[in-house]
């Protein structure tokens, strides 16, 4: 009798995910086309597969150009990061919202970092330096083809929203205000789409939020072992069972754990998050705001965040929602870029 349930209950599953996927797929193209709309008629160019780094077939990065390099605008750049959870995407993933920060004016760049594939062992801290390095070959770049950038935003989408706070956070912690550590470019605020905060096991949990089928596929069947498993691959250290046990492990977890490094000093962050997301729980937004409160910073004032009310981790159910980013973002740029300051 199981053996039939199991039978007919398989094909369903199947079906309804596919079905999943697809609908998934038409609202990120719908997304993506929302952000590209303009760009053919901006003027603006793409120079793709620049390096950063030499050798490096993932160390490489997409520049966007607008057509005027005396505007106010084109002293700043945007730098996106992708997303695909350490073991996927690319650069091209942030061509269509690069396409829109340069076609209002602004330089933008897309990279790529080193992937947990099976052939790398990246973790958060080496990818953290794949950033910084990325930084000064980009501004170079930028201003020897006539683009004097000044300062900088960084705009990541999951896992890349996750590298922006940790590298911002970390690169500013201890230091005072407006000193922004090895970056070439100052960062003066940060736009964070679904980005994990946490990498405390626990918080990679169906208890904890995470849609009931991904613990079992990244390793975290209820075990130490699972969740020594799920720590090591994000810190690049050798945990096991016993650490998490004895709670030696929990030092290793909050080292790379953006969360970990809040501080008052902190450039001011747009977020955005979905209320169904079942990949990176609004347990980790929720952890980054209490963090941020804890240390005096003001919703509306140091950080904003917008929730998507239908949307899950891809922000892709509600336009209402993106033209309210749209909106806050250009806000974001005019006043942290200080668009109108006197020169």
């Amino acid at each position: 009798m199981e053996a039939k349930k199991i039978f007919f209950i398989l094909p369903f599953f199947l079906f309804t995910s596919c079905c999943a996927f697809i609908d998934s797929s038409i609202r990120e193209s719908r997304t993506k086309l929302a952000f590209a709309q303009n760009w053919e008629n901006s003027g603006g160019r793409k120079i793709a597969d620049l390096e950063y780094r030499t050798p490096g077939p993932y160390n490489t990065y997409d520049l966007f150009l607008p057509p005027n390099n005396t505007s106010e605008q084109s002293k700043h750049l945007i730098l996106f990061i992708h997303g695909g959870g350490w073991m996927g995407g690319s650069k091209e993933e942030g061509e269509a919202y690069c396409e829109y920060f340069t076609s209002k004016g602004y330089v933008s760049a897309s990279i790529n970092y080193t992937l947990l594939d099976g052939k790398n062992n990246p973790n958060i801290k080496s990818i953290n330096e794949e950033i910084n390095l990325s930084i000064p070959a980009i501004k170079n770049k930028a201003h020897e083809l006539g683009y004097p950038v000044q300062d900088m935003a960084i705009f990541g989408f999951s896992a890349g929203a996750a590298q922006a706070l940790f590298y911002t956070f970390t690169e500013t912690k201890d230091k005072p205000i407006g000193n922004y550590g090895r970056s070439a470019l100052p960062i003066k605020f940060i736009i964070d789409w679904s980005g994990p905060t946490s990498f405390n096991p626990d918080h990679w949990t169906a208890d904890a939020g995470v849609y009931w089928l991904l613990p079992p596929i990244v390793g975290l069947d209820g075990t130490n072992a699972g969740k020594a498993s799920l720590v090591s691959k994000f810190t690049g250290e050798n945990v096991t069972a016993a650490m998490i046990e004895d709670g030696t492990a929990q030092p290793l977890w909050e080292a790379v754990s953006p969360v970990t490094f809040v501080h008052a000093n902190i450039p001011p962050i747009l977020m955005c998050y979905g209320r169904y997301d079942g990949l990176v729980a609004n347990l980790h937004q929720q952890l980054l705001i209490d963090a941020m409160k804890k240390k005096g910073l003001k919703q509306g004032e140091n950080f904003d965040a917008i929730e998507f009310e239908d949307s899950g981790h891809g922000l892709h159910s509600n336009p209402n929602k993106l033209d309210e980013f749209k909106i806050l973002a250009a806000k974001y740029c005019e006043k942290y870029f200080e668009l109108n300051a006197v020169k």
